[in-house]
């Protein structure tokens, strides 16, 4: 469907082996929604919230067994919100909170 004054675009990067390092979502140029990055042996590295070209949202960091290791929450490309990281079983190892990019505890 196209709309006078609006494309979206979903863009993929490459490793020079050919595998797929990045699916990005562009909207009039500009990043939108979940991107999602790969590890050169293909396993999901992160996923990422975008809106205006800035992370928003909820980032999330995978280890090579896909467990999260990394919650963050983004507000206009700084964290803002509870961050927490995890061990390797799963179990979380720190929460720290932020405020407009400034940790506060």
């Amino acid at each position: 469907m196209f709309v006078a004054g609006y494309s979206r675009i979903t863009r993929k990067e490459y490793y020079t082996s050919g595998n797929l390092k990045a699916e990005l979502i562009n909207i009039n140029g500009k990043l939108e929604g979940v991107c999602k990055r790969y590890s050169e042996g293909g396993f999901l590295k992160a996923e990422e919230t975008y809106r205006d070209n800035e992370k928003n949202g909820i980032t999330k960091i995978y280890n090579e067994l896909r467990r999260v290791t990394e919650e963050t929450t983004f507000k206009d490309g700084k964290k803002d919100g509870i961050c927490k990281t995890y061990y390797a079983n799963g179990l979380i190892k720190s929460e720290t909170t932020y405020k407009d990019g400034k940790l506060i505890n």
